[in-house]
């Protein structure tokens, strides 16, 4: 699922060489790709995670005042929370964060105001609902470019341990046309996607500094569903369960549906 984070930072690290970056700034990022070549997953390639393993995403983040690129948990763990049983409890319920509620719910209040960030993904999947099953969707970006999503940080001391801890939340918004063919869950409260912010806003999303209301309005602005004309989409192989391909390439091919041939908007194989 998640995009390779060491790869990413090499390429940050020759678009800095490239451009006019100090050296000090080149030294960092030489310093991060070293650091995470050899941490990230032990080399294990993310086809597909659930949300609920909590697994480790990439994540741009600005720390100290300075932008930096890392890898947190899946699944936001406030800083107030007590104990390693409570962190447990509450990120189950903290994968996504509601974009329009998040100025108001204690967990993403403070992250919203002060500790956004981006997470960047291959793409994402979601279960369309028909004929009384569900059917597993890939969705990705065109011309294989990485997702970009709007996230909410976090980090809390397990009191038992003295670890610190980085964590975070990716913000959903209302989903775009696609998304309201695909995300048709009957339990779902209306069709939703991840919040996509594209390349061109994300050091605003990250760096906008909470002073006055007018800033928390610029944030709003930029919950939006995504255009739909840069994304695609097709149904792939059942991912959990017995016959379920899990955290394979599998995840990744497209597999021909006869109950969805019917459907004009469902990519052919």
């Amino acid at each position: 699922m998640c995009y390779n984070i060491a790869g990413l930072a090499y390429r940050k690290l020759k678009e800095a060489i490239r451009g006019d970056a100090s050296p000090e700034e080149i030294e960092e990022l030489e310093q991060i790709y070293e650091h995470l070549k050899t941490i990230y997953h032990e080399g294990e390639t993310q086809y597909f995670k659930s949300g609920f393993s909590f697994p480790f995403v990439t994540v741009f983040l600005e720390i100290d005042g300075r932008l930096t690129v890392d890898f947190l948990r899946w699944g936001m763990v406030p800083f107030y929370t007590k104990g390693s049983m409570e962190a447990q409890k509450i990120r189950s319920m903290t994968l996504n964060a509601r974009g329009e509620t998040i100025f108001e719910r204690a967990s993403f209040k403070g992250p919203a105001k002060y500790r956004r960030c981006i997470v960047v993904l291959d793409g994402f999947y979601e279960y369309f609902h028909y004929k009384g099953k569900k059917y597993p969707f890939f969705i990705s970006l065109k011309d294989d470019k990485p997702i970009t999503l709007g996230g909410l940080w976090d980090e809390w001391t397990d009191r038992d341990t003295g670890e610190l801890h980085r964590t975070v939340s990716i913000v959903t918004t209302e989903g775009n046309e696609l998304m309201k063919k695909i995300h048709n869950n009957p339990k779902a409260k209306g069709p939703r996607m991840p919040l996509i912010i594209p390349p061109e806003k994300h050091e605003e999303w990250i760096q906008t500094k909470f002073q006055s209301k007018e800033d928390i309005d610029r944030i709003k602005q930029m919950i939006l569903p995504f255009d739909e004309s840069q994304m695609e989409y097709f149904p792939v192989a059942q991912l959990i369960g017995k016959i379920g391909v899990g955290n394979t390439a599998d995840a990744r091919e497209a597999v021909d549906y006869e109950v969805l041939r019917d459907l004009e908007w469902v990519y052919r194989v």
